[in-house]
């Protein structure tokens, strides 16, 4: 903790913190502001992808916090630089420059995008949003949606389709993110279940159905993410792979005063002959 991260000790810190977990967070932000954010949303992919879900969350809060402030920041110089040619008197501009986000200062001034012109990578921007949908934070969450705010406001060329259930980038990226935030619950779910419901896992994968049950839990239906989670679980992958999460949506159903879920859990893994898996479930009943 008190050695300062500089140019000659950077790769050890960052094995130390990064690599070997001692404190991801450090560590990521190091690389931030070392190798910038081309090659930390590289890293991200490549090394912290398929770590765990807090894993995942602090290197996405971190990514998220860093590339909001940036742009934020270069849009507020934008507004200052342009505001008098585009009408807005010089009060306004300081007044609004200091007091509004990002997405309050792109709808109140739309001629900041309006010229076909955009302020930060756009493939940054993009996986910046693709990464944030793990995070819990309603403050980043609200940043997410900004950002999504900002990216559907680019030219068609600058918006570029996602994987299932996200190909049409940013719309659904909006309506994952303001769910979360308590808007348009229902709109979102019904979105998301048509798509769960709807795109060829061979074709695809399971993501659809993996963000639909996972919205549901996080929207506070956790027994209602158990039951779509049993209903539309791919027959080739293995229960052992999700197991953990479909105990927590249990354990949270049940919190909430529905006590079936284990039951149709268990029934549900026993049916797959995952005798492992039903083991456990009758040690967590116990």
């Amino acid at each position: 903790e008190d050695v300062e991260i500089d140019d000659d000790n950077y790769d050890e810190m960052t094995q130390v913190l990064l690599h070997e977990s001692i404190d991801l967070r450090r560590g990521y932000n190091a690389v931030l502001k070392h190798q910038g954010t081309c090659n930390s949303i590289t890293l991200y992919d490549q090394a912290i992808a398929t770590r765990s879900r807090a894993d995942r969350q602090i290197a996405a809060e971190c990514l998220l916090t860093s590339f909001y402030n940036e742009l934020l920041s270069l849009v507020r110089d934008d507004f200052r630089n342009r505001g008098p040619e585009n009408g807005v008197s010089a009060e306004t501009i300081e007044e609004d420059a200091a007091n509004l986000n990002l997405g309050e200062l792109i709808a109140k001034h739309k001629w900041i995008l309006g010229g076909g012109g955009y302020h930060l990578d756009t493939t940054h921007l993009s996986s910046t949003v693709r990464f944030a949908t793990v995070i819990d934070n309603r403050e980043m969450i609200d940043q997410a949606l900004q950002l999504c705010q900002y990216g559907r406001r680019l030219p068609s060329d600058f918006q570029y389709p996602g994987e299932e259930p996200f190909v049409d980038f940013y719309p659904a990226h909006s309506a994952f993110f303001s769910a979360l935030l308590g808007q348009s619950v229902d709109t979102a779910l019904r979105m998301f279940e048509q798509k769960a419901r709807t795109v060829d896992v061979n074709v695809a994968g399971a993501g659809a159905i993996e963000t639909y049950i996972d919205l549901l839990d996080r929207v506070g239906r956790p027994a209602e993410a158990l039951r779509a989670a049993i209903e539309l679980f791919p027959d080739d992958v293995p229960v052992q792979r999700v197991l953990p999460e479909l105990l927590a949506m249990a354990r949270r159903a049940k919190q909430a005063g529905d006590t079936s879920g284990l039951e149709a859990l268990e029934q549900f893994c026993f049916e797959r002959a995952d005798l492992l898996a039903v083991a456990a479930i009758a040690a967590e009943k116990a």
